[in-house]
């Protein structure tokens, strides 16, 4: 209930103009248009560079393809001091 009750406060509050009360606005707080483009530039690169590698990895895992764990790779990956 509180998870649900803090969301809908933070939704409330996020209707409000200003990101610090009464003197900063949201559009006076956003970046330059031209920094903002930048960055939808990089993003989509970033999304057409990673993307397909990550569909890749996700059949050759769901169709089996991938070698499972061994309880011996599961012991190598435990940091010092672990008592697992």
């Amino acid at each position: 209930m509180a998870s649900v009750a803090l969301t809908v406060g933070a939704w409330g509050f996020a209707q409000r103009p200003y990101v610090l009360p009464t003197s900063l606005t949201v559009a006076q707080a956003a970046g330059a248009a031209q920094t903002l483009r930048w960055l939808a530039l990089v993003t989509a690169i970033a999304i057409v560079l990673v993307g397909p590698a990550l569909v890749l990895l996700y059949q050759l895992d769901t169709l089996g393809e991938l070698e499972p764990l061994t309880d011996a790779d599961t012991r190598a990956a435990r940091a010092p001091g672990d008592n697992l």
